[in-house]
């Protein structure tokens, strides 16, 4: 019933056939990003898809860093593109296609959606370290195709693929100006990844600073300060001042 099952209910015939992506770095610091996925749910029915994106991770002690998702939109020419975005621990899902309609066999769909904070900055350069493809599929990806703009020349590439946390080295990983393409050299399996790593030298973009949110904790939560007595002063003397009515 769900879009996109988990593994074990995928029918061997489906896979993607192609999966493009198309990465510019802003002026801003900001992603624009553009996936073209030919995905084909082969005889069985389905309502769509999901694309999976983490952006939150663990940044220290006391606080996540996010990788917030705006201005999703999805196109195809022969499926549904209804648009649901939730947010679940560390992912965000943006599930495509309607509820009441099935479909099988081939379709493509293109989606485009921008991120904001994913650049990492340092003493010598900025840098883009992005899984590109996610690793949350369940299905086999037959071909990949990264590409990456950039408002400057771009200093250093390098590609991985593979599951979560791989140092497997694509085929290929190139730059050329302002532009770099990366390749994997085989067929991913489900649940696998591409993560693409670019330098750019300082000052293309803004100073990168990661966009961080405090984790909460009960520990921090119901700690001793000032902010806290005097929270709890306060709804003592409300809890007080409203029994002192009630007996009244």
């Amino acid at each position: 019933v769900l879009i996109a099952a988990p593994a074990l209910a995928q029918s061997s015939s489906e896979v993607i056939h192609a999966y493009a992506v198309d990465i510019q770095i802003l002026d801003s610091g900001d992603l624009a990003i553009i996936e073209r996925i030919e995905y084909d749910f082969g005889s069985t029915p389905r309502h769509g898809i999901i694309r999976a994106i983490p952006t939150r991770f663990p940044y220290d002690d006391v606080s996540d860093r996010l990788f917030p998702i705006e201005d999703v939109s999805v196109e195809s020419a022969t499926a549904p593109t209804d648009v649901e975005r939730s947010e679940e621990s560390e992912i965000t899902s943006i599930r495509i296609g309607d509820p009441d309609v099935e479909i099988s066999g081939p379709h493509t769909y293109v989606l485009t959606y921008r991120v904001e904070g994913a650049l990492n900055g340092f003493p010598d350069h900025d840098e883009l370290y992005w899984n590109a493809i996610g690793d949350e599929w369940p299905v086999s990806i037959e071909r990949a195709r990264i590409a990456v703009s950039a408002p400057a020349t771009i200093q250093r590439v390098t590609c991985f693929q593979g599951y979560e946390g791989s140092t497997e080295p694509c085929a290929r990983a190139r730059r050329e100006g302002s532009v770099a393409s990366f390749v994997p050299g085989r067929e991913l399996s489900a649940f696998e990844g591409l993560t693409v790593v670019v330098a750019l030298p300082k000052g293309a973009v803004p100073e990168p600073a990661p966009i961080l949110e405090e984790r909460w904790s009960a520990g921090r939560a119901f700690s001793v300060n000032a902010g806290t007595v005097s929270g709890a002063v306060a709804v003592a003397v409300l809890l007080g001042g409203l029994l002192g009515c009630l007996w009244w």
